[in-house]
Order: structure tokens, then C-alpha cells, then sequence
């Protein structure tokens, strides 16, 4: 694992920038009408993105069950076939990785063919021909424009258009930052915006809603089963193999042994309850917020819906606090996976796609 680290830090770095530079993309060749809509669709990818990641592993969960039997081969249970489970389990772990390059190939494709926005051709690199060649291959030239008409006869002549001898001022300078910031006092902006999306961040993600064994936790509708001799799989059922149940007794549960309520669930049976926990408490709700804020993004006062959503969510967040303590590991538990897939669509439908116009 130490030697994927370096990997892992490049993958964070390249997801890091890719967040703002899609949302820079998009808004600026959006129109202004359609701004709220492309943007906000842009952010639905990613709940999409992580149910499909759990699809994907879930599908070659069963593909591996379906050709090696891993249930039968008590995977985390016994020590009978350790080797053999340690090769699928690798082998899994790897095929699920893997499989994320096919996206990213096919983004990096399809960079290829894009072009960059008239504005940031036009003021930003200060090249007006390209600007003018690049919004035309999008939008086309308008209706009887000599201007288009001349700069579309140049490009398909081989032809450059001549350069705008005009000087552009020079962009984002000091002198703009400084008026911009401090004459025009807009660092409060900045600052209460930046802030604020800090102390949603450490409170949304800091209480890992999403986290594996925190879904678990809070299926649970009682207490864990006590690790003795009286559990099923306190002894082996496989002929020459050895439980590694009574082992948990001193070291205590491993990692990927989520489910307190059946601990003699395998390895196998533990990822398939914890992609069902996932795609029901998260995914579900973070799509359907998503999408329904596309539908209503055009009739929401945007500025006023992005103050209330922190609100109402900052509202739910402690009535979820208070409902799991209340009720925490009892026969009222899935009311607490209720309210915390009501926090993952409020999230989604308020601030998460609001912010992005």
C-alpha cells in the first residue's frame, strides 16, 4: 500500500483541480439562461459517478462469486482457503480500480475536442481570431454576418486571420486585485463564501454520513452480537480449516467486518450489505437532489435558495444528531437512515448545486 501512496496523491491533485476547471468550462459557454442548468448538471455527475463506482464493484463482486464460489470459501472466516481468498479479494480490488481509467481515458479524449471559450481566448491569451473561429465552431456563424462569413472563407482557405493590432490591457494584474479586494472591500465576500463552504465541508464530510461502517452503525436495530462460543462460526465448518472468529476475542473485530449484527457474515456477504447501505442511503437521494434542483434551477431565486438550504440543512443535520442518539441501535433505527438520506438530497437540491452559478 505504501508504494500506491505516491499514486493515490497524484489522483487527489488531478480530481482537485478538475473540480473547479469543469465548472469554469462549462459556465463559460453556457449561456446565461442555460448557466444554472449546465452547471448544476455538471455536479450530478458526481453522486452518478460514485453510485456507478459502487455498481462496478458490486457487479465484479458477483462475477468473482460466480466462477470461484466465494461465499463457500468463507472469506475472512476461515483459514481454510486464506490464499485462494486473498487472490480474489486482491484481484477484485484491482479490477475495481482499474476500471476508473476508462472514464478518465475517454475524458481526456474528448478534451481533445474542445475548444477554448471566446473570452478566455480573447482577453486572456489576446488572440481575437481565435476567439471569434472557436465560438463559431460551437454556435455557428450569425445569419448573413460578412464578419463570419470572412473568418470562416480564411480558416477553410488556410488562411489566418489577421491579428487585432489593439493592445489588450493586461488581465488580473495587482492593481485589479488590490481595487478589487481591498478599495472595493470585496474580501468579505470572498472570506464569508469561503468560510462558510469550510464549515459545511467539516461538518457534512467530517461526520462521514458516507463512510462504510457509519452507515452500518446506523442500520443496526440492536446491539452488536457478543464475539463467544456461541456463534456459528466460532469453530470451523471446513474440514482441515480453523476459525479466525475466536482470534477477534483479543485483537478485536477487523476492519471489514462492518456488520456487528451477524459477525459471522463473510467478506463477501459484508460488501454486498455495504453497496445495498451505500446506493439506499446515499446515492438514491444525492441524484434525486441533484436532478430535481436541474428542473427547478430556473424558478428558484438561486441567491436566496443557497442561504436557505444552508439553513435547513444546518436544521436537519441536528435533528439527525438528535434522532440517532435517541434511538440508536433500536427497532426505530432505519427513521435515522431516513434522515440522513432527507441531509444527502437536501445537500444535492440546495447548496451543492446552487453554489455552482
Amino acid at each position: 500500500m505504501t508504494a500506491d501512496r505516491p499514486l493515490t496523491v497524484l489522483c487527489e491533485l488531478g480530481i482537485g483541480a478538475e473540480y473547479p476547471l469543469s465548472a469554469v468550462i462549462t459556465s463559460e459557454w453556457s449561456s446565461t439562461q442555460s448557466r444554472a442548468t449546465m452547471l448544476s448538471s455538471v455536479f450530478l455527475m458526481q453522486p452518478i459517478g460514485q453510485a456507478l463506482a459502487q455498481l462496478v464493484g458490486l457487479w465484479v463482486l458477483l462475477g468473482y462469486n460466480s466462477s470461484n464460489n466465494l461465499q463457500a470459501l468463507q472469506c475472512g472466516l476461515n483459514t481454510a482457503n486464506a490464499e485462494e481468498c486473498r487472490k480474489a479479494v486482491d484481484g477484485i480490488w484491482r479490477i475495481v480500480i482499474g476500471s476508473g481509467a476508462i472514464p478518465a481515458l475517454l475524458a481526456i479524449i474528448f478534451r481533445f475536442f474542445l475548444f477554448d471559450c471566446g473570452l478566455y481566448s480573447l482577453e486572456v491569451r489576446n488572440k481575437p481570431a481565435v476567439a471569434i473561429m472557436n465560438t463559431q465552431r460551437v454556435y455557428g456563424a450569425p445569419a448573413g454576418s460578412a464578419l463570419g462569413n470572412s473568418f470562416q472563407m480564411h480558416n477553410q482557405n488556410g488562411i489566418q486571420p489577421e491579428l487585432s493590432p489593439r493592445p489588450m490591457p493586461i488581465q488580473f494584474s495587482k492593481e485589479d486585485l488590490y481595487n478589487y479586494f481591498i478599495r472595493d472591500k470585496n474580501w468579505y465576500y470572498l472570506l464569508g463564501t469561503s468560510m462558510t463552504w469550510f464549515v459545511l465541508d467539516v461538518s457534512f464530510y467530517g461526520l462521514s454520513l458516507d463512510n462504510r461502517r457509519t452507515l452500518s452503525d446506523m442500520w443496526a436495530t440492536r446491539a452488536p452480537m457478543p464475539i463467544d462460543e456461541n456463534l456459528e462460526c466460532w469453530n470451523s465448518s471446513i474440514t482441515g480449516g480453523n476459525s479466525t472468529v475466536p482470534r477477534w476475542k483479543k485483537t478485536g473485530i477487523p476492519v471489514w467486518q462492518t456488520d456487528v449484527l451477524h459477525p459471522c457474515a463473510t467478506i463477501y456477504d459484508v460488501l454486498i450489505k455495504q453497496t445495498a447501505q451505500y446506493l439506499l442511503t446515499v446515492s438514491i437521494a444525492s441524484i434525486a437532489g441533484s436532478a430535481c434542483f436541474i428542473c427547478f434551477a430556473n424558478r428558484l431565486p438561486r441567491r436566496h435558495w443557497l442561504t436557505a438550504s444552508f439553513l435547513i440543512l444546518a436544521i436537519s443535520l441536528m435533528i439527525t444528531g438528535g434522532v440517532y442518539y435517541g434511538i440508536h441501535r433500536s427497532a426505530a433505527a432505519p427513521a435515522t437512515v431516513v434522515f440522513v438520506a432527507i441531509n444527502h438530497f437536501i445537500f444535492n437540491f440546495g447548496m451543492w448545486s446552487t453554489h455552482s452559478d
